[in-house]
């Protein structure tokens, strides 16, 4: 069973003008569907027309399953899920759930088609502060991973995913401060690390893309 990934993702781009034409490229009709999202992986590294006898034999399957074989080699994830992208000034800002990971292919390809922006992606997998960090590309690519169950770790989940330690401590009917303890990290460590993530990710709501 696949786990989802919460991603933020900011284009950092020279102008407003500039930021709103990139926000326009990113949507399309998702593959296999019949809307358009403000975030599709399939305008971005569309799906090939055709399966090949070649890519059936790549992943020995038949090819509607070849499909699913090749947007995960190509993609990382499948299709964007509940994408919302706002704009604020210069920066186009993307909240969007991916498949076992985030989609780093398609990053570096928005970073292909763009090369005058920066992009800084945030992530953290539902697995509670594990598989959780950001990546990002610029003049080069970057992934700083965080340790899996480190206070850092806990703080980019508890951001990313909206939550908090305390409904953690309630739901398993224990004194915030023993749960800290269960978890094995420092509560003050903790709540350091999280004003700073929220401080760079931002919570202001920003005005939507005009259709």
């Amino acid at each position: 069973m696949a786990n989802y990934i919460k991603n933020k993702l900011i284009i950092q781009s020279d102008s407003e003008k500039g930021a709103i034409e990139v926000a326009e490229s990113l949507k399309g009709v998702i593959y296999e569907g019949e809307w358009e999202q403000d975030l599709c992986f399939n305008k971005i590294i569309p799906v090939p027309d055709n399966i090949t006898d070649e890519m059936m034999n790549k992943y020995n399957c038949k090819a509607v399953e070849a499909v699913r074989y090749w947007v995960t080699d190509n993609w990382g994830s499948t299709e964007a899920i509940s994408p919302n992208v706002r704009i604020s000034g210069k920066n186009i800002i993307a909240d969007f759930e991916s498949t076992n990971k985030c989609p780093i292919n398609i990053l570096k390809e928005i970073a292909k088609q763009n090369p005058d922006c920066n992009l800084i992606c945030y992530y953290a997998d539902e697995d509670r502060g594990y598989n959780c960090g950001k990546w990002i590309l610029g003049d080069s690519v970057t992934n700083e991973e965080v340790k899996g169950g480190s206070a850092k770790g806990y703080a980019y989940y508890m951001a990313l995913w909206n939550e908090t330690m305390k409904k953690w401590a309630n739901e398993e009917n224990m004194k915030l401060s023993d749960y800290y303890k269960m978890l094995g990290i420092d509560s003050k460590e903790y709540n350091n690390e999280l004003k700073k993530i929220k401080n760079k990710i931002g919570r202001t709501e920003t005005r939507q893309i005009e259709r």
